[in-house]
């Protein structure tokens, strides 16, 4: 960033020269220096000060001479004149380069701004604060460009922000265990009960059985229905409430994993393509946003679990520089990621959401699915695609985690035209896939 910032401040000075007097200076750099101290001795400072999440400074350093010879400042003047004509231009430039370098320092911090620029006569010095400064070589003389930021108050931000974040974790993990632990007892409340029908189904079964020998076959094969009809019929209530145990157990995995975590499904020259777990925070690794110039970027988020303010914005500024020549786009997108978009639009920046990962609920034998939902854009309505469950029953989204951002997430699409619709197969794993015309 720092190099970028004095890349646009040195290129906008003698660019603005050029455009606004006519005058290539022809410079050259002659010189790159990291300094401990902003403290330039040129006799003429032009600086603007930059404030908010952290504290900078960016100014332009140069003899008075120099400066009237780029500025055409005709000689015989006044003081008070001459720095009058020198402070016009000198100022518009400086607030001109520092508002492009701004749009660069807002990618990575947040909330900064920019004060009106100054000018100083004779020198000015910031003890202790790293500085970084280029010297050019030009045809009317020297001139120094500094740019010095101070990141205290950020890293104190930041460490506030990551003890709000890891309070706000605390208290959702104190949820979760007191959701778990009541799912398992009721699991196990329910679980006994299962067991002892099944046992006692089991017995009449065996009672039957031998008492085969008072029974005609039909009469012995028409009693063995109703129990063995139950047995099934709880066999599967027992599966679904051992998968909705291992799923809450899941959830409270997954909470604990402090970091995103990133999977590479297939990578090459233009092509990316990876899967994410976990949490979205302000340390999360997003580098493979800016591997490819062009090509295909494919994020799958079925596993985002939730995310920090940070973490949001840090996703939305590393998104908006990724290539315009990179197609981007979001697949298995989880209700959590939804969420992030519902908060802010642009985590999704140029790029397209292909299909929605939503879980999906039977009131008739209780089970439940997860659903892909594939979003064709072509269309210009919406309607959830209509779920059926094995059992023949129609599925309704399920009402627990989170899963209203879906909904929430639809609502505001449709207003842009956007539809998801169709009918709904059997996965090889047992999980189901949305089909779309």
């Amino acid at each position: 960033m720092l190099e970028s910032i004095l890349d646009i401040v040195s290129s906008g000075f003698f660019d603005m020269i050029d455009e606004l007097f006519d005058i290539d200076v022809k410079p050259e750099l002659i010189g790159k220096h990291d300094l401990s101290q902003f403290n330039p001795t040129d006799g003429t400072i032009v600086y603007i000060d930059f404030i908010g999440s952290i504290t900078g400074v960016a100014a332009i350093s140069a003899n008075s001479e120099m400066l009237a010879k780029c500025f055409e400042i005709e000689s015989g003047l006044s003081e008070s004149q001459f720095r009058f004509e020198l402070e016009g231009p000198l100022k518009e430039i400086m607030n001109t380069v520092a508002g492009k370098s701004l749009r660069i320092m807002m990618e990575s911090f947040s909330a900064v701004t920019m004060l009106t620029p100054k000018v100083i006569y004779g020198q000015v010095s910031y003890p202790k604060i790293p500085c970084y400064c280029r010297v050019y070589s030009t045809e009317c003389g020297d001139v120094k460009f500094y740019f010095s930021v101070d990141y205290m108050k950020l890293d104190m931000a930041r460490a506030l922000e990551k003890l709000e974040a890891t309070e706000h974790k605390t208290q959702e993990m104190m949820i979760s265990l007191v959701d778990i632990r009541s799912e398992l007892e009721h699991t196990q409340e329910n679980l006994l009960t299962d067991v002892r029908v099944t046992m006692s189904k089991m017995s009449e079964i065996e009672r039957l059985i031998g008492a085969r020998s008072s029974y005609s076959d039909e009469q012995l094969d028409s009693a063995l229905k109703a129990p063995i009809k139950i047995l099934k019929h709880t066999k599967g209530i027992m599966t679904k409430r051992l998968s909705d145990t291992i799923h809450y157990l899941t959830v409270f995995k997954n909470m604990l994993m402090a970091d995103m975590y990133i999977t590479r499904v297939d990578e090459c020259d233009e092509h990316v393509e990876v899967t994410l777990s976990g949490f979205v925070t302000e340390e999360a690794d997003l580098s493979f946003m800016h591997e490819i110039s062009e090509g295909k970027l494919i994020i799958n988020t079925k596993n985002i679990m939730n995310h920090t303010n940070g973490g949001l914005q840090l996703w939305v500024n590393n998104l908006s520089r990724v290539s315009d020549n990179v197609e981007v786009s979001f697949c298995e997108c989880s209700p959590e990621f939804l969420n992030m978009w519902l908060e802010d639009a642009g985590v999704v920046g140029q790029g397209i959401i292909k299909s929605i990962a939503a879980h999906f609920y039977c009131r008739g034998c209780e089970s439940r699915d997860e659903v892909t939902f594939f979003m064709d854009y072509a269309l210009d309505y919406w309607s959830l695609p209509s779920v059926h469950c094995s059992c023949s029953y129609e599925m309704d989204l399920w009402e627990g985690h989170n899963q209203q951002s879906v909904l929430d997430y639809l609502a505001a699409v449709s207003l842009e035209n956007c539809t998801a619709h169709g009918s709904v197969m059997i996965n090889k794993d047992g999980g189901q896939t949305g089909v779309y015309s």
